[in-house]
């Protein structure tokens, strides 16, 4: 079995992903407006689930 604790390289567009996917997750989780946000949370999660799926491809894929 491999160490999943080691280095592996982002690119800047990647953790570019990583912040917006993060940022989705943070609005969605945290509505403290829900007026704002009520009509956007099914997006916001769809946004961070595909980021979030896509960076732990890379990371594995790295390991």
């Amino acid at each position: 079995m491999k160490n999943p604790y080691h280095d592996y390289t982002l690119t800047w567009w990647q953790l570019g992903l990583l912040k917006l996917g993060m940022l989705a997750a943070g609005i969605a989780i945290g509505a403290g407006w829900p007026q704002a946000f009520a009509g956007w949370t099914a997006a916001l999660w769809i946004v961070f689930a595909i980021t979030a799926v896509y960076l732990m491809r890379v990371s594995l894929k790295q390991m």
